[in-house]
C-alpha cells in the first residue's frame, strides 16, 4: 500500500474514533451553550472569553491517564482557535483538541508547545473537545485558556480584477498556502522550505499557515483543513511592508503536530529566478483572493494568467514587476511565477488593474535585501577547521539537525556534520580533537564528532532520559542533563552515573550546564522557573540559587576572569550579566537568542539563535555579527582552537603561555602555584617552569606526583597572573596540570586547576 492509501485507512480509523469520542461526550451532557491597494482579507473574527482551567494533576501510574476534559462552544461560529495562557506538559503529558464538526484533531506536547503557544490550530464548526492526558509518573499536569478565536463570514474585498472578466480558476498547487488570520497567500520557496509573502501580510496577523485549504461555506467564511496540514510561522527573517514600493516577507515555518515541516508534508517548493524575463512574458498568480460571485471559492485556491507589462520603474526601483493578471483581497503575498519556466520571480502585493495605473503590482524576488536574507551554506565540502572558527549546533525545522562552521574571515557558513536526529548540545573534546554533542532521538546518544566530520557513539543514555545539554569536566568525563531533570556524569569509556536529581517539575527542565574555570563546579540553568543552581561537582549537590525569574531562561556561562554568569534569557529577550551574588549587572536586548558561549581569549560573548550569530564585547557592543542564516534555529555555539589554557588547552613545545588562576571573594592572600604532570605510562618527568610572581620556591606532593611552584600573593580580586614555559623537548601528548592554593588565615583553598597537552 503506498504512502497515500496508509492515511487514508489511518484517516478512516481516526475518525471512527473520534466519532465514538465526540458521541461519548455528548451522552455525558458535557456539550452545553458557551493609492496602491493592498490585497489582505483579514479574517473577520471575534475572540470570545472563555474560562478553561483543568487544575493541577498528577499521574503516579506507568500509563498515560485522561486526568480531564471539556468542550468549547460558541453556537454559530465557523470556527475556533484556542488562546492559552497556560499549557504544562511535563514528560509525556498533552493535550488533545478535536473538532465535533469533522473530527480534525491536534495533539500537542511539551515540545510542540514551544512553536504552537499560545495557539492552537484552527479547528472547524462551532465546538470542540478538549482532553488532556497525564504522561506516566508525572505531575504538574495543567491547562488554562482565556479566549477562544471565532470566525465569521467576510466582510468585504479590494477589487484588481483586469477587465474585461475575472478569468480566476480553482486549483491545487501544493506549495502555495493560505496565511492564518491574515487572509493572504504564502508560498514555499527554496529547497530550505521558507514561507515567502508580503510585507503587509506579517507582523502579529500572520500566525501559521494552512494547505490543501477546502472550499469555504455557502457564506463566505473560510474552512480549514485539517491541524496536519497547518504550520505555524516562527520565525520572521526579515521583510519591508509597504504595498507602494517592495513588499516581501521571509518566514520560516515550524512543525505540525505530526513533526513533519510544510516542505515534508507538501513534498514541493517553488525555485527562486535568478533574473528577470521579459515584458510581454506570460505570468501566473496562484492565491486565496475573494470571489465576487461565488462565496464558496473565497480564500480557496485559484489561479489565473496574464502578460508582465513593465519592469524596474516606480518606488520599488529595479525591484517592481507591473503585471495584468487578476487578483483581489486574499491574493497578497501570492507568487509571480513565469508560465514558460515555472519560476517565482516575485511577491504579489496589490492592485489597481482597474483603476489609473491599469496593472496589478509586485515585488521582484531578484531584491537584494531579500537576496541577502536567503544567504545559506555552500553546498561545497568544508574547507578544514581553522583556529578562530564558529562551530554551531543546528537543532532541526527544514534542514535536519547538523554542525556547521563560519569562516569568520570570509563569513562564509558550510556544513561539515550532518545528522537525522535532533543535536541538543555541543562541547569541545580533550586538545581541540573535535567536539562533543548530545543528540535527542530514540538513541538519546552522546557522541563524539572529529574536526573531520567522523562521528563514534560514547555511549546511549536510553530509558536514562533524553539529554538537553552536555559540559566536559576537566577530567575528561562529561556532565550531561535530561528531561527528567537527572545530572549523569559520563566516562570517556561510556559509564553512565547519576550523581543528582534537581528538585523541579519535569516540565520545567534543564536547558544548559556551564563549569565554572575558578571552582569546578557547574552551573545548570532551568527552562521554565528561570532559575540557576550553582552545584557542587564534589558531594553533587545544590550549593544556592543563584538567581531566579530568568523569564524562559535558555543559556550560560561563565566568565574566565571575573566568575560572573552570561545568560541568555529568551523570552525576555536579552543577554544578562550577573555577579556571583546574583546581582544583575547588566542587560541589553536583543531577539531569537538561544545559546552563549564565552570566549575565553577575548573575553567576548558568542551567542547565537534563530538565523543569528552574534559576538558581544562585555559592555553589549556588537564585535562582530554573521548572517542571518535563513532556517537555522542554532542551539549551541563553540570557537574552533581558541581555548586559552584556563580549564583546558594545548601548547606548542617550546612556547610560553599566560595563566590566570583565581579566588572569586577571597581578597589578598599569599599562593602557591604548581606544576604538575599527567600520569602518562612510560613517560619520566621532564622539567617545567612555572613563572608566577616568585616570592619564594616550594616543593610539595600532590597526589603523589612531584611538582613544583613558586609562591605569591593575590591581588585585591583574589586573582593571580603568570605564565608557563613549555620545554622545548617535551613530547606531544604529554599534559601537565597547573594547579594553585591560596592560604588565608591558614585554611588553604583551591583556584581553578588548568589542563595544558602539548601537541
Amino acid at each position: 500500500m503506498d504512502a497515500s492509501g496508509r492515511f487514508a485507512r489511518h484517516r478512516a480509523s481516526s475518525l471512527r474514533r473520534c466519532t465514538r469520542t465526540i458521541a461519548a461526550a455528548l451522552v455525558s451532557g458535557l456539550i452545553g451553550a458557551a493609492a496602491l491597494r493592498a490585497q489582505p482579507d483579514p479574517v473577520q473574527n471575534f475572540v470570545a472569553p472563555i474560562v478553561l482551567r483543568s487544575g493541577v494533576h498528577a499521574n503516579p501510574s506507568a500509563i498515560e491517564q485522561m486526568v480531564w476534559q471539556q468542550p468549547v462552544q460558541i453556537p454559530g461560529a465557523a470556527s475556533l482557535k484556542l488562546h492559552f495562557t497556560t499549557l504544562d506538559l511535563p514528560g509525556s503529558s498533552r493535550v488533545e483538541i478535536t473538532s465535533f464538526r469533522d473530527c480534525g484533531t491536534q495533539t500537542l506536547d511539551a515540545r510542540l508547545r514551544r512553536h504552537w503557544f499560545p495557539h492552537s490550530a484552527y479547528f472547524n464548526g462551532d465546538a470542540v473537545l478538549v482532553r488532556l492526558f497525564a504522561g506516566a509518573y508525572t505531575s504538574g499536569v495543567s491547562l488554562e485558556a482565556d479566549g477562544v478565536e471565532v470566525g465569521l463570514p467576510p466582510a468585504g474585498n479590494v477589487d484588481s480584477i483586469c477587465p474585461p472578466t475575472d478569468d480566476r480558476v480553482l486549483s491545487s498547487d501544493r506549495r502555495v498556502g493560505r496565511l492564518m488570520p491574515a487572509g493572504c497567500t504564502g508560498f514555499l520557496g527554496t529547497s530550505l522550505g521558507l514561507v515567502f509573502t508580503a510585507g503587509h501580510c506579517s507582523g502579529t496577523i500572520a500566525q501559521l499557515i494552512e494547505f490543501n485549504v477546502p472550499l469555504s461555506g455557502s457564506s463566505g467564511a473560510p474552512n480549514h483543513p485539517p491541524p496536519e496540514d497547518q504550520f505555524p510561522l516562527v520565525l520572521n527573517l526579515g521583510g519591508i511592508s509597504n504595498p507602494n514600493a517592495c513588499d516581501w516577507a521571509v518566514y520560516v515555518p515550524g512543525t505540525n503536530h505530526l513533526r513533519q515541516t510544510p516542505l515534508q508534508r507538501q513534498n514541493g517548493t517553488f525555485t527562486l529566478a535568478t533574473q528577470l524575463p521579459a515584458a510581454s512574458s506570460t505570468l501566473r498568480i496562484t492565491g486565496y483572493g475573494m470571489h465576487l460571485t461565488q462565496p464558496n471559492w473565497s480564500q480557496a485556491q485559484k489561479t489565473t494568467t496574464g502578460p508582465l507589462v513593465a519592469t524596474g520603474s516606480g518606488p520599488c526601483g529595479p525591484y517592481l514587476l507591473r503585471y495584468q493578471v487578476d487578483s483581489i483581497s486574499g491574493d497578497s503575498g501570492s507568487p509571480v511565477i513565469e508560465e514558460r519556466g515555472g519560476t517565482v520571480i516575485g511577491i504579489h502585493s496589490g492592485g489597481d488593474c482597474a483603476g489609473s495605473l491599469g496593472a496589478n503590482q509586485g515585488s521582484a524576488i531578484t531584491n537584494a535585501d531579500l537576496q541577502r536574507i536567503l544567504q545559506n551554506p555552500s553546498p561545497q565540502p568544508p574547507a578544514p577547521l581553522a583556529v578562530g572558527d564558529l562551530v554551531l549546533s543546528h537543532a532541526g525545522f527544514s534542514l535536519g539537525s547538523r554542525l556547521v562552521q563560519i569562516d569568520v574571515r570570509r563569513a562564509s557558513m558550510a556544513t561539515f556534520f550532518g545528522w537525522g536526529a535532533a543535536l541538543c548540545g555541543l562541547t569541545m573534546a580533550p586538545n581541540n580533537a573535535g567536539f562533543l554533542v548530545c543528540e535527542s532521538s530514540t538513541q538519546d546518544s552522546l557522541l563524539e564528532i572529529t574536526s573531520g566530520g567522523g562521528v563514534r557513539t560514547l555511549a546511549n543514555l536510553g530509558a536514562a532520559g533524553t539529554p538537553t545539554a552536555i559540559e566536559r569536566d576537566q577530567d575528561g568525563t562529561l556532565l550531561v542533563s535530561s528531561t527528567d531533570n537527572h545530572l549523569r556524569r559520563v566516562t570517556p569509556g561510556g559509564i553512565v552515573t547519576t550523581v543528582l536529581s534537581l528538585p523541579v517539575s519535569i516540565f520545567d527542565r534543564t536547558n544548559d550546564i556551564a563549569r565554572d574555570p575558578d571552582t569546578g563546579d557547574f552551573v545548570v540553568g532551568v527552562w521554565r522557573i528561570g532559575e540557576l543552581y550553582e552545584i557542587d561537582a564534589v558531594r553533587w549537590a545544590i550549593r544556592r540559587t543563584i538567581a531566579s525569574g530568568l523569564s524562559a531562561f535558555y543559556g550560560v556561562d561563565v566568565e574566565p576572569r571575573t566568575g560572573n554568569y552570561v545568560v541568555i534569557s529568551y523570552a525576555a529577550p536579552e543577554v544578562r550579566v550577573y555577579s556571583r551574588s546574583g546581582t544583575v549587572l547588566r542587560s541589553w536586548s536583543f531577539p531569537h537568542l538561544d545559546a552563549v558561549e564565552v570566549d575565553d581569549g577575548t573575553g567576548n560573548y558568542l551567542c547565537a539563535g534563530f538565523g543569528h550569530v552574534v559576538e558581544f564585547r562585555p559592555d553589549g557592543a556588537i564585535a562582530a555579527q554573521y548572517g542571518p542564516y535563513a532556517a537555522y534555529s542554532f542551539n549551541a555555539i563553540e570557537r574552533y582552537g581558541s581555548k586559552s589554557v584556563t580549564g583546558s588547552g594545548s601548547a606548542r613545545p617550546g612556547t610560553t603561555y599566560r595563566v590566570d588562576f583565581r579566588f572569586p571573594g577571597l581578597g589578598s592572600a599569599r599562593y602557591i602555584a604548581a606544576l604538575s604532570q599527567a600520569q602518562r605510562p612510560g613517560i619520566a618527568f621532564s622539567s617545567g617552569v612555572v613563572n608566577l610572581a616568585p616570592d619564594a620556591l616550594y616543593h610539595a606532593s600532590l597526589a603523589g606526583l612531584f611538582v613544583q611552584g613558586f609562591a605569591g600573593t593575590l591581588d585585591p580580586f583574589g586573582a593571580a597572573t603568570g605564565t608557563v614555559a613549555i620545554p622545548a623537548h617535551v613530547p606531544p601528548g604529554f599534559t601537565f596540570f597547573c594547579a594553585a592554593i591560596a592560604l588565608q588565615g591558614g585554611t588553604p583553598r583551591l583556584g581553578n586547576t588548568i589542563g595544558i597537552t602539548v601537541r
